[in-house]
């Protein structure tokens, strides 16, 4: 692997105003460092052993006194076909005295590991520094061509032996910041000589969604919603110009009325990021659950090659709760002491589900002993339960017993698919009485007996009544006898 660079440097401009931007870091061309066998200036080339690349890369301020503590430096690969091994290169490096004889230097010192068999070329890699200086922000990318030696694959890959071009970088200020950096030219080698740098293949600029805002969330079922969403150009090298965007979705759940699904952007700084919004509505026969909203971008590259890449996001879709309650039956008064049944219905009128269906009833003197669950109701279906209170009598402020008129709130709850909980109050009242106590000292009524004979009383009377009879009958017949005895 050969890195070939060199320390000719132009002045950037900002592309908002046109001014020149101040230098806040450069390359120490004239430094050689520990890893490297001679300076920038000299045509230093890393070191290359054990399938990576030992790439150093001084930095010096443009301005000691401003200059930040450290810096933050992150490591873009490139393209996905790139042959180094990607994972996570972010480091803070500080600024530091490396010798007696040398000023200040933030020294990145880095090795980067090759795939095995990696494909000969040549790959850019962009390091991206960043920070504070002055009070204010800054972003530079200062971009080196590492070469792969061997055999390319496409015949336009560049021959290993030939010049490669110098380190290029670029500034990028931050929202906040007036601070930029300079962009290399394409002029030749350290030394100056003037030669010509041969034109590098530029990567795609990718774009990427950070960010996601859905306002109200969760979509309810026949209403509007607004996404908002902010796209990132991933290169930190490579703008992106004439972006057109626009949002769309893979069903009739959700659609874009009136054509708001779309924006237009002239340009994307090189790791800038863009925000627009949509207005979409979901169609009030929407099955519950997420939708798919598709993301369409076409762009173009810095060489007026154009783009289109796609993506997409979820918006989570809920059917609006209905659910009604009959009015419950209340008497007029209730004597304290007893148990009220209420009886309670409730009726899912939506097109989902609603979920852990409950009641509950509270007022002054009504004391509920139990909590009516009727767990899960589908759409188009009803459920009826009943819930138990006690009735008892008021207290006023002293705490004294008060009988009377009394008013409370029947509650049912449910939630939805999302579990978005929903109540619907039903006001009652009703006149609590005292109770009926009975004194202990007055004497219960008797009963007065019945004036039916018994039977006993019939068969007792009944024989009497023959005895008397047979003996009547006898005393005759003795009678008739000593009657005839005297004749």
């Amino acid at each position: 692997m050969l890195l070939l660079s060199d320390a000719a440097v132009l002045a950037a401009e900002d592309a908002d105003s046109g001014r020149r931007l101040q230098t806040v870091l450069e390359i120490a061309s004239d430094f050689a460092g520990s890893g490297m066998d001679r300076p920038y200036a000299d045509g230093y080339m890393p070191d290359v052993t054990d399938g990576a690349a030992h790439v150093v890369l001084p930095l010096r301020p443009s301005d000691p006194e401003a200059a930040p503590e450290t810096i933050n430096v992150s490591v873009n690969l490139g393209d996905p076909s790139a042959p180094f091994v990607f994972q996570n290169y972010d480091v803070q490096v500080p600024l530091g005295t490396v010798s007696e004889n040398s000023s200040p230097i933030y020294m990145i010192d880095m090795h980067l590991p090759l795939e095995e068999n990696a494909a000969a070329g040549r790959y850019p890699v962009a390091f991206t520094c960043s920070g504070q200086a002055g009070g204010r922000s800054f972003s530079q990318t200062f971009t080196v061509y590492v070469t792969v030696p061997g055999e390319p694959e496409d015949p336009g890959e560049a021959d290993p032996g030939s010049p490669d071009p110098g380190p290029e970088y670029s500034a990028a200020p931050d929202s906040g910041g007036d601070f930029g950096g300079e962009e290399a030219g394409g002029a030749g080698s350290a030394g100056g000589s003037g030669t010509a740098a041969e034109p590098t293949a530029v990567p795609q600029p990718k774009l990427m969604i950070v960010a996601q805002t859905v306002s109200p969330s969760p979509v309810s079922a026949g209403s509007r919603f607004s996404l908002s969403l902010t796209l990132l150009n991933t290169s930190s090298t490579v703008p992106v110009s004439n972006l057109l965007v626009s949002v769309d979705s893979d069903s009739s759940d959700v659609y874009a009325p009136d054509g708001q699904n779309s924006a237009y952007f002239p340009q994307i700084r090189a790791g800038g990021t863009v925000s627009f919004s949509a207005v979409m509505t979901a169609a009030a026969e929407a099955e519950p659950g997420p939708k798919k909203i598709l993301l369409h971008a076409g762009y173009d590259g810095p060489s007026g090659a154009s783009y289109v890449q796609d993506d997409s996001v979820a918006v989570q879709i809920v059917q609006p709760v209905r659910f009604e309650v009959d009015e419950p039956d209340v008497p007029d008064t209730i004597p304290a002491g007893e148990t009220w049944a209420l009886s309670v219905n409730v009726m899912n009128l939506g097109r989902s589900a609603i979920r852990n269906v409950s009641a509950q009833v509270a007022a002054p003197g009504i004391r509920a002993q139990n909590t009516l669950f009727l767990g899960n109701l589908d759409s188009g279906t009803a459920r009826k339960g009943t819930l138990y209170a006690f009735v008892g009598p008021k207290e006023d402020a002293e705490g004294q017993a008060r009988y009377g008129k009394t008013s409370g709130l029947l509650t049912v709850s449910c939630e939805d698919e999302a579990g978005t909980a929903y109540t619907q109050e039903l006001p009652f009242a009703l006149s609590i009485e005292a109770p009926v106590i009975r004194s202990q000292s007055t004497p219960e009524p008797q009963a007065e007996p019945e004036p039916a004979m018994h039977w006993q009383t019939a068969l007792i009377a009944g024989g009497a009544l023959a005895a008397l009879g047979a003996w009547l009958w006898l005393r005759h017949r003795a009678r008739e006898k000593t009657a005839d005895e005297d004749e």
